[in-house]
């Protein structure tokens, strides 16, 4: 299996960040989601990695999950859920934002693997 890359990150950022993602998915119930979660993520750090800061990444985690759930699921994650999720770290509103940056620099191209 090649290893996944973030711009930006660590290879052990990488790993923990995706061994979190794994774990919240399983806790939902959704793993089906992790490879799209982790397409989005790596689509939008190739693209702002210069520009984001160690703390605000697993807000960008959190949302990834969301839009993951939106495009890919019957039903979607909620920020609700993913507030505790990150340990209270973000409040809902920070996720948001989180979202509405992804979507905005992916040019709300979600489905695109190109």
């Amino acid at each position: 299996m090649l290893p996944i890359v973030f711009s930006g990150w660590t290879q052990e950022q990488v790993d923990i960040a995706i061994e979190w993602i794994e774990d919240i998915l399983e806790a939902y119930q959704s793993s089906h989601l992790l490879f799209a979660t982790v397409r989005i993520l790596a689509r939008y750090f190739d693209r702002k990695a210069p520009e984001t800061k160690n703390s605000d990444k697993q807000a960008y985690l959190c949302a990834a999950i969301v839009i993951a759930s939106k495009f890919y699921d019957a039903w979607e994650l909620l920020y609700d859920e993913m507030v505790p999720a990150s340990g209270y770290s973000y409040t809902k509103q920070e996720l948001i934002e989180a979202e509405l940056d992804m979507l905005c620099i992916l040019d709300w191209k979600i489905k695109s693997f190109h």
